[in-house]
Parts: C-alpha cells; sequence; structure tokens
C-alpha cells in the first residue's frame, strides 16, 4: 500500500483462492476480551496463516510502545503464523488527518484508517439530528480524505456507521470509494461486522481488481477468522 503492504492480496484472486487471514483484531490492551496469545491460539487451531493486531488508538495512547514490544516478543513462539501489529485510527476531519502520532504510524506494521465518527460531531448521538443523505455525503467525504491524504494500508469497513445507523450504504458511493482506493493504492477492507451488501460489493472490488484486506473485527478469540468463514459461504 502506501508505505507497506502486510499480505493484502488483490480481488482478481476471488472466488477461487480466499487467503486464511485476519487484519482486524483488537486485544485486551483496548476494548477486546482476548489477550495476543489467545487469538494467536485461536488462529492456529482455525488453520489461519496470517492475523493482524490492529489496536484503536488516540494520539494519546501511550501504551501502543509495549503493545507493539508484546506482539514482536510472543510472535517468535508461533512461527508457523504470520502476525502483525498496527492500529486502527479514526479520522479526526475531512482531509485525512488521523487521531494518531507520527510515531504509532511509523510502527506499525499495518495502519488501518477508520470513519469512527463523522468529523464536526461531538458524538454518535448527533446524528439523530442528521439526514441520511447528510450524513452519507459526511461519511463518503471522511473516507475519501483518508483514502488521498492519510499515510494508511486498509480503509476499515467503508460505509460503517451509516449502514448501523441509517440502512445500507448506497453503492454509488461505494463505486466512487473503490476507485479512489485503486488510485491511490489503498487496500479495502471487506469486514465480516459491518457489510450488509458483502457479495455485490465483492463483485465491484473483483471487477476493479483492487488491493483488500480481509478483518473480522475480532473483539474475543471464538471469533477469529469469521470473514473467512463468510466468505467461504458466499463465494
Amino acid at each position: 500500500m502506501k508505505k507497506r503492504n502486510p499480505i493484502l492480496f488483490r480481488a482478481s484472486r476471488l472466488p477461487k483462492d480466499i487467503p486464511t487471514v485476519d487484519f482486524h483484531i483488537h486485544t485486551t490492551f483496548t476494548d477486546g476480551k482476548s489477550s495476543i496469545e489467545e487469538y494467536i491460539i485461536s488462529a492456529i487451531k482455525k488453520g489461519l496463516s496470517a492475523i493482524a493486531f490492529t489496536e484503536h488508538v488516540r494520539k494519546s495512547s501511550g501504551w501502543f510502545g509495549t503493545f507493539s514490544r508484546e506482539v514482536k516478543n510472543i510472535r517468535k513462539a508461533y512461527p508457523q503464523l504470520k502476525i502483525y501489529y498496527g492500529i486502527e485510527a479514526k479520522a479526526l476531519d475531512y482531509q485525512g488527518a488521523l487521531d494518531a502520532t507520527t510515531e504509532m504510524i511509523n510502527e506499525s506494521e499495518v495502519v488501518i484508517g477508520a470513519v469512527h465518527r463523522y468529523p464536526g460531531l461531538e458524538n454518535l448521538s448527533e446524528l439523530e439530528q442528521i439526514s441520511p443523505e447528510k450524513a452519507v455525503q459526511m461519511e463518503f467525504e471522511a473516507s475519501m480524505g483518508l483514502i488521498e491524504n492519510a499515510p494508511i494500508d486498509i480503509l476499515a469497513h467503508p460505509g460503517g456507521i451509516y449502514e448501523k445507523y441509517y440502512g445500507e450504504f448506497p453503492v454509488g458511493y461505494f463505486r466512487e470509494i473503490v476507485k479512489a482506493a485503486k488510485q491511490y493504492n489503498v487496500a479495502i477492507e471487506i469486514n465480516s461486522k459491518y457489510c450488509n451488501n458483502i457479495k455485490e460489493w465483492l463483485e465491484i472490488c473483483i471487477s476493479e481488481d483492487i488491493f483488500i484486506s480481509l478483518g473480522s473485527d475480532a473483539h474475543s478469540d471464538p471469533e477469529t477468522g469469521t470473514i473467512v468463514n463468510l466468505l467461504r459461504g458466499i463465494l
């Protein structure tokens, strides 16, 4: 991607080849319920080939150095599994600013950018005052800002906030996001928790032959690799 490429792959490999990877996992360092090692053991039991721990961060997350060192130390004991670490940072504005320090970004092996709230809103409860038309435009513009300007490898769960609060993210906006991702060499995440129209979105990604990333957004070790099982069922 813009700086690194931890086994991300082109969508054209689907449906014949579904990589056994999960690049969106949260541990007890943030809001996950399982430890780093518990996820690793679960991934090995499920036959995964690679995982990435991508913790939620803010610029004030002083624990990130401890987290990255722990992953680097533990993965030495599990050479049969490729293990990466990095961050999931939210958009702070519509120009691609990330809620992460330069040091976190440079240290990470995987950098995920996400729209977790709409810039300019204090909290998600304010969405009640915004029309669906306004909300979809805000999410689209924040996503485009990340793709065009942020030092990210992956755009997490496109349209995720909109789908959670309003309904299915319009396919036309998703097509524009995919085209921009292709232009700027950013992977689009296929996330098992967010997309309501995953089959059509996969078809768009395949037709554009963009880089994609698979993520379960796991918050406990039983969820590891659920994206792989979901794709096997669909494809």
